[in-house]
């Protein structure tokens, strides 16, 4: 039996090309560099908090998340994200890591910096899940 490998790859193409790529990118969240150097920050910070309770990473990181809010803050917005509900969302994080940072450093309780941040993680997780619709 004569294989028509020319027939095959044209076929192959064919397909290839018949797949809209449109399709696919419209699920894809728009590149936010700033939003994945945060992101990856947050896990950093959360995966001790989650798996032991312990705040300690929190503790170190705090200050670091705090000025990487500020900058996602700033930063050149995705066009889905460049709205109101995301600005204010943006905020209240930029806000809300800069208090928990300064009340870390001012010596606050554990429980408070795990309840705190774990809030700040809900808040951080809603802003994420709404780039990545």
């Amino acid at each position: 039996m004569k294989t028509n490998y020319h027939g095959l790859a044209i076929l192959a193409l064919v397909g290839l090309f018949s797949c809209s790529s449109k399709g696919s990118k419209e699920n894809e969240a728009q590149p936010w560099k700033e939003m994945e150097t945060f992101s990856a920050t947050m896990e950093k910070a959360f995966r001790p908090l989650k798996d032991s309770s312990s705040v300690s990473e929190v503790e170190k990181m705090m200050a670091q998340i705090a000025d990487e809010a500020e900058t996602l803050f700033v930063s050149p917005l995705p066009e889905k994200m460049n709205n109101e509900e995301a600005r204010k969302n943006l905020e209240k994080l930029k806000t809300d890591t800069r208090s928990l940072a300064n009340e870390i450093s001012s010596g606050t309780e554990d429980d408070v910096i795990g309840t705190d941040f774990y809030k700040i993680h809900d808040l951080f997780l809603e802003i994420k899940g709404t780039w990545e619709k």
